[in-house]
């Protein structure tokens, strides 16, 4: 008899494995077929030690007006978007009362905000957005800096090519610098498999 029910418990126990582990093929199929956000995964052990704090993330650190004062910069979904149908309507807001919200639109909520330090040369830091594509893998980075009668782009957007990989923090903060009063980024060359970087001339916005 204890046989019996040990061999009972046993079935029992089998069939209920099975119930929880399998699924219709048609579930399984619109699991793996439907579209999943692009995302840069950005290790918090990766963020190189610079004097603001946190110079890269969803949430960063810069004398952003040029008073000599550490402000925080972090992201805020104003309105949710739809993918492919409609965009994310975001905002950037500071931990300073007087620094400007920056509003804009983007195909994703995953921004990377990245801290670049002075780039024109005035009081300030700039902060670029780094944004994601629906599809594909080149990003956008968008640099912004803040004047007097609130933020501009200091430079014309351009194209980030991956190669679907994700890029460290570090990486992201030497993408754009300043040197000789010009302003560079770092873009891969599509033409080199092993991804070096060459250095391009970044167009001022008007």
């Amino acid at each position: 008899m204890q046989l019996r029910r040990v061999c009972r418990l046993s079935v029992i126990l089998l069939l209920g494995a099975c119930q929880s582990t399998g699924q219709p093929d048609r579930l399984r199929e619109q699991r793996d077929t439907a579209p999943k956000p692009i995302q840069l995964k950005v290790a918090a052990h990766e963020q190189p030690a610079q004097r603001s704090g946190i110079p890269v993330g969803s949430s960063i650190t810069g004398d952003f007006n040029g008073d000599g004062v550490l402000d925080t910069a972090s992201l805020r979904i104003v309105k949710e978007g739809k993918f492919d149908e409609e965009p994310y309507q975001l905002a950037i807001q500071f931990s300073s009362a007087i620094i400007s919200p920056i509003k804009a639109s983007y195909d994703h909520e995953d921004l990377v905000l990245i801290n670049e330090g002075d780039l024109d040369g005035q009081p300030g830091d700039e902060l670029s957005v780094f944004a994601p594509p629906n599809h594909g893998c080149s990003y956008t980075m968008y640099t912004y800096t803040c004047k007097a009668n609130g933020w501009k782009l200091l430079l014309e957007p351009f194209l980030i090519a991956t190669a679907c990989d994700p890029l460290s923090a570090e990486d992201l903060q030497k993408r754009i610098f300043r040197e000789d009063n010009h302003i560079y980024f770092l873009n891969a060359d599509p033409n080199d498999e092993a991804g070096s970087l060459f250095r391009e001339k970044a167009k001022l916005k008007n």
